[in-house]
């Protein structure tokens, strides 16, 4: 299928600065696809590509996109076709996650996976011939291993497990997606024949996108699912929440109102109007009881550059759970709050333990960085220390000219102290030289030149605009020949 460039351009897919837009795509085939993949990449604002099925082995992974770069990949080595890839925009920062993809297993589970700032994004292939329980087991391990970063967690691709089916392998990979707290973006058919009509493919986050639809732009079977969702860092807005304040004299007060309003239990037969009372009676004295209040919190980011995504949510729950404990004194709440607060601070500790250690690796100078750190943790600043004094041959010496002068004289002697004890003679050292090194054959001596025959040398040299560099070096030449004859 070969679409029109009006086609294309008619989709355009608008966003804003601070949004990312990502598209899974079962390509059936990346070979020859390079400019219609980069004509849509570029036409539509791609940020992330997520493709599945592009067939190829590692050393074809070599593309000229002029926006894009191979972000991960996963490539058979025995079995032919398969594989999914990530192309990543150039203007994002990511790594490869190596330990993700090293857990594919060929023709049953074969990953790419890259880690953003704040989320994981894991392209996902599993053919229809792999054995759902690898597919299960991978991912478990997968899941277990990155959910321990607290960012946001995108996993699309291509399942082959149809979602509009009521079977119980649609129920299985449903609820394996749900126990890591993600849910799939989309119910409708993904690759359509002329005799079915299945949703295979599909993209499972905890991210509320802004944006999502079905797009049919590239040559290939299948539909491809485009999402827009907004950094979480640039949100910011006030979130309310309804808490049922619960205190030891409500919940007495509930207990004294429930024996009161009890109602009389007859033999009836039917028990359904008997439950139907009982239940009434309960949420209305629930209710009149346990009065709903609703605090408002401010989700507004201000906190250290080392703190993840998922520290700046911790500590948002850990402000709704304070604001809660004023209104729910029990001692049971109060020690879950005591401990979810310690837990909270050994976190930050570890959080920020990394991002130090991070940023003393990646710097130039290693030792600067490092007690910059110890001074900006401390609060302290360095001062020279001016009360000192060294003890040369019993004289005491305290200004600073003397004290250089005296490590000056020290090194600049120190070769010959600790040499002149050696056996040592101009005649043994020419002779000792003459049988290892070879003589030179050629003969040559210095003479003295001036600043004219150095500037006849460098008109002989055929480079451009060395004027200025000429110049600066032949001055320095002249002060120096200056010094030296004086």
């Amino acid at each position: 299928m070969n679409v029109p460039m009006k086609e294309i351009i008619s989709n355009k897919v608008l966003k804003s600065l601070n949004s990312i837009n990502l598209v899974h795509q079962n390509i059936q085939g990346l070979m020859n696809k390079d400019l219609e993949v980069e004509l849509f990449l570029n036409c539509n604002n791609v940020d992330i590509f997520c493709i599945t099925e592009h067939w190829l082995k590692s050393h074809q992974l070599m593309f000229n996109f002029s926006n894009h770069q191979v972000g991960s990949s996963f490539c058979r080595v025995d079995a032919l076709r398969g594989g999914s890839l990530i192309l990543v925009s150039n203007h994002l920062k990511f790594k490869e996650r190596k330990d993700i993809v090293s857990l594919s297993v060929e023709r049953s589970i074969e990953i790419a996976c890259i880690e953003l700032e704040q989320f994981i994004i894991l392209s996902v292939y599993k053919p229809p011939s792999g054995l759902y329980d690898c597919f299960e087991n991978v991912m478990d391990e997968v899941f277990n291993k990155i959910c321990n970063s607290n960012k946001y967690i995108i996993t699309c691709g291509d399942f082959n497990i149809n979602l509009l089916e009521n079977s119980a392998l649609c129920s299985k990979v449903i609820s394996l997606f749900q126990s890591y707290n993600l849910v799939n973006l989309f119910l409708e058919p993904t690759r359509v024949t002329p005799t079915s009509a299945t949703c295979i493919d599909n993209i499972y986050t905890d991210v509320l996108p802004i944006h999502k639809e079905i797009i049919n732009l590239l040559d290939s079977d299948h539909c491809g699912q485009l999402i827009t969702f907004q950094n979480p860092n640039i949100i910011v807005t006030k979130k309310n929440i309804t808490v049922n304040p619960k205190t030891a004299n409500r919940l007495e007060s509930f207990k004294t109102k429930l024996i009161n309003n009890l109602p009389v239990l007859s033999t009836l037969d039917d028990v359904n109007p008997q439950y139907e009372d009982f239940f009434n009676m309960y949420c209305k004295q629930f209710n009149s009881t346990f009065i709903p209040k609703t605090i408002s919190v401010n989700s507004n980011v201000s906190f250290s550059e080392w703190a993840t995504i998922g520290i700046h949510k911790s500590r948002t729950r850990l402000y709704e759970l304070y604001d809660e404990r004023v209104l729910v004194n029990t001692a049971e709440f109060s020690l879950y709050v005591r401990n979810y607060s310690k837990l909270f601070k050994k976190v930050c500790s570890v959080a920020k333990s990394r991002y130090l250690s991070s940023k003393i690796k990646n710097s130039n100078n290693k030792i600067k960085t490092t007690w910059n750190i110890i001074n900006s943790e401390t609060g302290r600043s360095t001062k020279p220390c001016s009360d000192y004094s060294l003890i040369i041959d019993d004289n005491v010496i305290k200004s600073d000219s003397q004290v250089a002068a005296a490590f000056e004289k020290f090194f600049s002697e120190i070769p010959i102290l600790t040499t002149k004890s050696l056996n040592s003679s101009p005649t043994a050292a020419e002779s000792l030289l003459k049988e290892n090194v070879k003589a030179c054959d050629v003969d040559f001596k210095f003479e003295h030149v001036t600043y004219v025959d150095i500037i006849k040398t460098f008109n002989t040299l055929n480079v451009k605009n060395n004027y200025r560099f000429m110049g600066k070096f032949c001055r320095c030449c002249e002060v120096h020949y200056k010094r030296c004859s004086s």
